[in-house]
């Protein structure tokens, strides 16, 4: 049930990758590395516990794979009712909306 929160976000972010890169040849190499710096600073190889660079959490706060593993460890893990898991499904879809919107009006202007 909250798994196409999580896949919204990651395919909006594409989309907005889409909308900055100008050819296919960019867009791999670009996913590539957008994607692997998201998991490594997202809480997804590791816990963020032991990071202790102010600025690694900041911008861990603003990477959807922080909010997408939130929303799953609360769930599954600590067994969370959909009330609590409110917020992280919140940013999620503002970020999806957000980052969709934006990818799409590049996507838009660079096409027409």
């Amino acid at each position: 049930m909250l798994v196409p929160y999580i896949i919204f976000a990651i395919v909006a972010l594409s989309i907005l990758i889409t909308g900055l890169v100008k050819t296919v040849q960019q867009f791999n190499p670009v996913l590539s590395i957008v994607t692997l710096s998201m998991a490594m600073i997202g809480r997804a190889f590791w816990p963020l516990e032991v990071v202790e660079s102010g600025w690694l959490l900041a911008i861990a706060k603003i990477v959807p794979v922080t909010h997408g593993v939130e929303l799953m460890n609360g769930s599954v893990v600590y067994g969370r009712s959909m009330n609590e898991l409110l917020f992280p499904v919140s940013v999620l879809l503002l970020m999806g909306v957000a980052m969709a919107g934006v990818g799409m009006h590049l996507m838009e202007r660079r096409h027409v």
